[in-house]
């Protein structure tokens, strides 16, 4: 089986991340930090060889760079079998102390990312039924 998962290098999406590798499933595993990345990477391989570990540093907040992140997870893996949009933000402010792209950026995040992820890869799920 192959796991996509945003936001893996921290928290739940770290622990999601590593059980689905004890299971024996491959990753497609995105964050901003490429180092964190890395790092979860070589966790993975040395404690379970068999499985494949693809990664991409992404801004979630970014629409094209969800979109490719997706699309390069289909092409090392050809089709994903589950999507975990694990990726947030909460930004614990009084709103009128916010910047102006506050909002516009946690929805880019919080909603738009899961969003885009959900366009891109629910149509090849619909069409093997799975």
């Amino acid at each position: 089986m192959n796991v996509l998962i945003t936001g893996a290098t921290k928290g739940i999406g770290k622990a999601i991340a590593l059980n689905m590798a004890a299971n024996g499933h491959h990753l497609a595993l995105c964050a901003r930090n490429g180092n964190d990345l890395s790092q979860l990477k070589e966790e993975i391989i040395h404690q379970y060889p068999a499985v494949h570990v693809f990664i991409k540093t992404t801004n979630c907040a970014v629409k094209e760079e969800v979109y490719a992140f997706a699309d390069e997870a289909l092409g090392q893996f050809k089709q994903i079998d589950v999507l975990v949009n694990n990726v947030g933000v909460f930004n614990l402010s009084f709103l009128l102390d916010e910047e102006d792209n506050t909002l516009e950026n946690d929805m880019k995040i919080n909603l738009y990312c899961a969003y885009y992820l959900y366009k891109k890869l629910a149509p090849i799920m619909k069409e093997r039924k799975n």
